[in-house]
């Protein structure tokens, strides 16, 4: 046989052999690729779990502090309920008279929700549970909270001040960064209006007391968990 007969006779298992070769590597180089991206994401996604930790501190302290003013106010209006005949001190006065009329827009910290709203690549799967909490915390308690306030800020801004500023007596100057001196009260309580206004802004700032501080102790809750996560993933 030629040397021609034997090389030709060769080929066919030559060409194989280099075409399995050719699509191992290109199989290799794709489950390598593939495998780079998920530990990309699941990166990305610890980082996210890092920054959601950061914003919940943020939002627990300033529901913490919705929740103790909030508690405040209802006493300012408790004891003006419970005063519709005695005499209370002036000072009281002022500062109750103007917690009737102050009201504390709870806004919580965008920066990470808005990352993961706005990431096209973001995929969340059935594993990330603790992200789509935190979205779920956004879009359902934050609104609760946020839905409430208005409703609030609705009734002080277009109702109770402008029955105030139309009925309750001129007494100049008012104290600092106040509109009223708390001595209108004296007067204003005679009203059965003004009373029931008076009693339906307690209604109203019993339900934000009561909705923030159960955002706070969820927040609170979850907080731990993402950090328990965290945790795990550093040992």
């Amino acid at each position: 046989m030629s040397a021609y007969g034997r090389r030709s006779g060769r080929r066919p298992i030559g060409y194989f052999a280099e075409f399995i070769i050719i699509i191992a590597g290109i199989t290799v180089s794709f489950f390598l690729n593939e495998w780079r991206e998920t530990k990309k994401i699941d990166q990305k996604k610890i980082s996210l779990l890092q920054e959601i930790s950061h914003d919940l501190v943020r939002d627990s302290t300033l529901l913490s502090f919705s929740v103790d003013l909030y508690e405040n106010l209802l006493a300012s209006h408790d004891s003006l309920l419970t005063k519709q005949k005695g005499e209370l001190n002036t000072d009281s006065l002022d500062i109750y008279v103007d917690h009737i009329v102050s009201y504390f827009p709870f806004k919580e910290t965008q920066n990470t929700y808005m990352k993961i709203s706005s990431d096209p690549n973001l995929v969340i799967n059935k594993g990330d549970t603790l992200i789509e909490r935190f979205l779920l915390i956004h879009n359902q308690l934050y609104n609760m909270s946020h839905e409430w306030t208005y409703i609030e800020k609705d009734f002080v801004l277009n109702q109770l001040i402008p029955y105030m500023d139309q009925h309750a007596p001129f007494l100049y100057p008012p104290p600092p960064n106040k509109s009223f001196k708390g001595e209108v009260f004296n007067t204003l309580r005679k009203d059965d209006p003004f009373m029931n206004l008076l009693k339906s802004g307690r209604s109203y700032k019993s339900v934000i007391l009561q909705v923030n501080q159960s955002i706070l102790a969820q927040v609170v809750q979850f907080k731990k968990q993402v950090d328990e996560r965290l945790a795990k993933v550093k040992e």
